[in-house]
């Protein structure tokens, strides 16, 4: 039986995936048929829209229709100096398994790399020389050597009238043997370039002969956006412009808003940072964004938490509700759910009281840690008056029962009037509560807690206060491993 690559796709991306696989082998064809070379297909979307799981379904999509996938890594290689060589071991280990020793396939494979060793040497070449910031791109110390040779310089000072006399014939003679050196470095790389495309081509043929893989190849790229600047830009260079290969399709899966920052690292804040990027691409795919319901189910999945057992339903409402009314409300992007979700994972994992967990109150805090806006988070606490409409466009849901149609219906209320109305009541024994807050949003969670943790009792020398009031210290505890250079400014 074969296993659904598919499978576990909770943000609903199979038919994009089909799409998109559809659209890569006719643009393939296509190309064949008019001999262009590669293709390459820009998958873009914003952090956390599931990339890279996106990735790896599509590559075992592909693998299970005959294709050969390689994978590069770009984050985990942006230590290395040479991109095209990180890329062409991805290559080297994906047709690895087809390729036989003494075969066709193996001897192209061998030549490839070969002719790519000579390209490599000239661009470390280009990438070591100190070069003068001259029109003639002489290398400085090429042209001092030879400024010594010429007399120009005697023991420890210059002799200028030898200096001017030698420098304009070392200069001349320099630029003669300076361009007489690049172009034939320059031949040597190219012809290395076209042994190395040609080979490659070859290599990917044979394998297919001889173990019926389909063609064409293709080499997923992924994390390029993390890398240094001028590895990202490299490696797009090389991609484009040595690894233009028959048989070869490359997707490539960026954020490009940070992968335009790299490149206005390079060339400057003011440089068209898309539009520059877009020429490395022949199609651009940009992710649609994931249902808010999906994508928060599927970040509490993977911390392996159950919103259903884990949290309390204020008000009437599940978990899953107060969490979009409150991410849609408070226009939290998905870096800043996943990130809020770990200090969540945090707490739940620390939490140590039979009881489930009150989320509105919790959301409350974490969203003020998270800003690093100190006064909200005490005001959230109860310990300072009201939020002040720091949590305007928030609208905490609960169930109200239609005093005509006897139904319940869920209505919205403004969570600083919800946070507000705390006050300094938490400090109240929570018997108390249970009696003043009849008939508010909260009435439930304490009646439920007082049930829970003490069978709906007291001793009334010693009164039990909610664990509401442990939730502050808890949060500033769960959260300490937030990075919060990535956290939002307070608002």
């Amino acid at each position: 039986m074969i296993d659904d690559p598919w499978a576990n796709d909770k943000l609903n991306r199979r038919a994009d995936g089909e799409h998109l696989i559809s659209v890569l082998l006719e643009r393939y064809a296509a190309r064949k048929a008019t001999g262009t070379g590669s293709y390459i297909l820009n998958i873009d979307a914003a952090w956390g829209e599931g990339k890279t799981f996106f990735l790896d379904c599509l590559k075992r999509d592909l693998e299970q229709r005959g294709h050969v996938v390689a994978s590069v890594n770009a984050w985990k290689d942006d230590h290395a100096d040479e991109p095209l060589i990180t890329v062409m071991a991805a290559l080297d280990e994906a047709l690895d398994p087809f390729v036989e020793k003494g075969s066709k396939a193996a001897t192209a494979l061998l030549s490839a790399k070969k002719a790519l060793g000579i390209v490599a040497t000239e661009t470390a070449k280009q990438v070591g020389f100190h070069v003068l910031k001259t029109v003639t791109g002489i290398a400085a110390e090429k042209t001092l050597e030879r400024l010594k040779e010429a007399g120009a310089f005697q023991g420890v000072g210059i002799d200028e009238k030898a200096f001017d006399k030698s420098a304009e014939h070392v200069w001349d003679e320099s630029l003669k043997q300076f361009v007489g050196e690049r172009v034939s470095e320059h031949r040597k790389a190219n012809e290395g370039i076209e042994t190395f495309r040609l080979k490659v081509a070859d290599s990917i043929a044979a394998a297919s002969e001889t173990h019926g893989k389909a063609r064409p190849m293709f080499i997923f790229v992924d994390e390029l956006d993390r890398c240094r600047p001028l590895y990202a830009l490299r490696l797009l260079e090389d991609m484009k412009h040595l690894f233009d290969i028959d048989g070869l399709v490359f997707v490539v899966a960026t954020d490009s808003d940070q992968l335009s920052h790299s490149v206005k690292a390079v060339y400057g804040a003011e440089f068209a940072a898309r539009k520059y990027l877009r020429r490395f691409f022949d199609r651009v795919f940009v992710f649609p964004e994931a249902d808010r319901a999906d994508f928060i189910k599927n970040a509490f999945d993977n911390v392996a938490i159950s919103l259903e057992t884990s949290f309390f339903d204020t008000g009437g409402v599940k978990a899953l509700a107060h969490l979009i009314a409150w991410a849609d409300g408070l226009k939290m992007s998905n870096r800043d759910i996943v990130q809020v979700v770990e200090i969540v994972q945090t707490f739940v994992t620390s939490f140590e009281h039979n009881t489930k967990i009150e989320p509105t109150y919790l959301l409350g805090l974490i969203t003020a840690f998270y800003r690093a806006d100190e006064q909200l988070f005490d005001r959230v606490a109860a310990t300072s008056g009201g939020v002040a409409g720091r949590l305007d466009n928030w609208r905490v849901p609960h169930l109200r029962m239609d005093q005509r149609s006897r139904r319940y219906e869920t209505v919205f209320e403004a969570a600083d009037s919800v946070m507000t109305s705390w006050g300094g009541r938490l400090k109240s024994p929570l018997h108390t509560l249970t009696e003043q807050e009849h008939g508010s949003l909260y009435n439930g969670y304490f009646s439920y807690e007082f049930a829970t943790l003490h069978n709906s009792s007291y001793m009334s020398d010693a009164p039990p206060l909610t664990i509401l009031n442990e939730y502050p210290s808890r949060v500033r505890n769960a959260g300490r491993v937030i990075d919060r250079d990535r956290a939002p400014a307070a608002k």
